[in-house]
């Protein structure tokens, strides 16, 4: 009885050991563009030089800058890519034109860096 039940063992136990020598790893790769924009961009931010406001309202269907008061449009159906090093890279149409255009930013100490300016949240 023990001869058998040592033998059962130890086929189960060559058994697995080839199965899992056999198997072909599974590589899993991420989404490289996901929908929206990053959830930790999302709000209203802040430039100011001088007298003039620099504003850019990003929700997640989109960005919209406000320079010195004066609107631009809205975008739709944003898209976003993380680049690395706290950077993204967000495609979108525009709302009037419906043509792309992508903005590239970086989030890094509580901060929004766009075209080289430092935004800062504003609190709701």
């Amino acid at each position: 009885m023990n001869l058998k039940l040592g033998l059962v063992g130890l086929l189960t136990c060559v058994g697995v050991g080839l199965g899992y020598g056999w198997s072909a790893p599974t590589t899993v790769q991420a989404a490289t563009w996901h929908t929206g924009t990053p959830t930790r961009a999302r709000g209203t931010w802040r430039y100011r030089q001088g007298k003039k406001h620099y504003t850019v309202r990003i929700k997640k269907t989109g960005l919209r800058f406000v320079n010195n008061g004066h609107t631009g449009t809205q975008g739709r159906g944003a898209r976003y890519r993380y680049l690395g090093d706290h950077t993204y890279l967000v495609k979108e149409r525009t709302a009037h034109t419906k043509q792309f255009r992508q903005t590239t930013f970086k989030l890094k100490g509580g901060a929004l860096y766009v075209l080289g300016r430092k935004y800062r949240p504003i609190a709701h």
